[in-house]
């Protein structure tokens, strides 16, 4: 259910979507290098329906020049999403969906749950932007205070409900479950996060009083999560 759910979240967003973590680190953020290729769909208005467009890749670094695919149009980002707030959007859906704090009976589709949740916090934080933006939304993200009403406040809620949840979703295999003697490796960074969530993470809106302290050592332990998860074969199959 809770997977299904998310996939469906995610469905307007995008059709097929590659992404590769690479841990080379923005000068400005601990956040990785990332590339991301996908196929957007936009929402055609007066249908309702949503209608893929032309596949993009972008690429961010704090090293070097991002320069367009070769076989896109220096110009190709007008044709990606223009309105940031559907990537808010569907982060914020996700964090106040009636489905997200449900259990699966099965003990590795609890995992396959918490990778897609990090998947989805990683697909908005890298949503397609020029790299000069990329990098300064990112150092915003991570340290700048700002209004709760913001759009990085708004942020920043629905990642600390959504990191709540996958800390949750994998502390819920008991410890007698044969996941966890088969993958230690995961439960091993899991249990890094662990105390960090029950610090930070007690407001049930998602509140955060020390945001830059709490991401400054959440975000790599997530995204050492993410790795590992993916590693054992509960990430997400973008051709399927």
């Amino acid at each position: 259910m809770l997977k299904s759910s998310i996939r469906r979240s995610l469905a307007p967003l995008c059709g097929v979507l590659r992404l590769n973590l690479a841990y080379r680190c923005f000068p400005s953020s601990r956040l990785s290098r990332l590339t991301v290729t996908y196929r957007c769909t936009t929402l055609d208005k007066p249908s309702g329906r949503t209608v893929p467009s032309q596949c993009r890749s972008y690429s961010t670094s704090g090293n070097e020049e991002a320069p367009p695919h070769e076989d896109t149009p220096a110009d190709s980002t007008k044709d990606a999403p223009s309105d940031k707030g559907i990537w808010l959007l569907a982060l914020e859906n996700t964090a106040s969906a009636p489905w997200l704090n449900q259990l699966a009976p099965d003990h590795e589709d609890r995992l396959r749950s918490a990778y897609i949740l990090f998947f989805q916090v990683i697909l908005t934080l890298s949503r397609p932007q020029d790299q000069e933006e990329a990098i300064q939304f990112m150092f915003a993200f991570d340290n700048v205070p700002v209004p709760p009403t913001s759009e990085i406040g708004r942020a920043r809620r629905a990642v600390a409900i959504i990191t709540r949840t996958i800390v949750n979703q994998i502390s819920s295999i008991p410890l007698s479950s044969p996941v966890r003697e088969k993958h230690p490796d995961i439960f091993n960074v899991h249990g890094a996060l662990v105390p960090l969530s029950d610090v930070h993470l007690a407001e049930p809106d998602g509140a955060v009083e020390d945001w830059k302290e709490f991401w400054a050592r959440a975000q790599p332990v997530l995204l050492g999560l993410g790795e590992k998860l993916d590693e054992a074969g509960y990430g997400i199959d973008l051709e399927k």
